[in-house]
């Protein structure tokens, strides 16, 4: 049984370790028991995953601080208003 990290909804619902079902490795996609998929399965390409939790925390902390970032720039723009 092979696992992998989702990171997709890693902001959202945290990191998910899940089990492989099928993975194509000519593409990158694999399909994971899922909860609430079709068929208790969903589909990943390879930028939703990844293959050790170490990875997935990297790659989580990265959408962490863009997602910091963004709303940096939203609250500039905001106290810049003039009214």
């Amino acid at each position: 049984m092979q696992t992998v990290f989702i990171t997709r909804y890693a902001l959202s619902m945290g990191i998910k370790e899940v089990e492989v079902v099928k993975r194509d490795e000519e593409d990158g996609w694999v399909t994971v028991k899922w909860e609430s998929g079709l068929n208790g399965t969903a589909g990943f390409s390879k930028r939703d995953y990844s293959l050790t939790r170490d990875d997935a925390v990297v790659v989580a902390e990265k959408m962490k601080q863009r997602k910091i970032d963004s709303h940096k720039r939203s609250i500039k723009k905001l106290e810049g208003k003039k009214f």
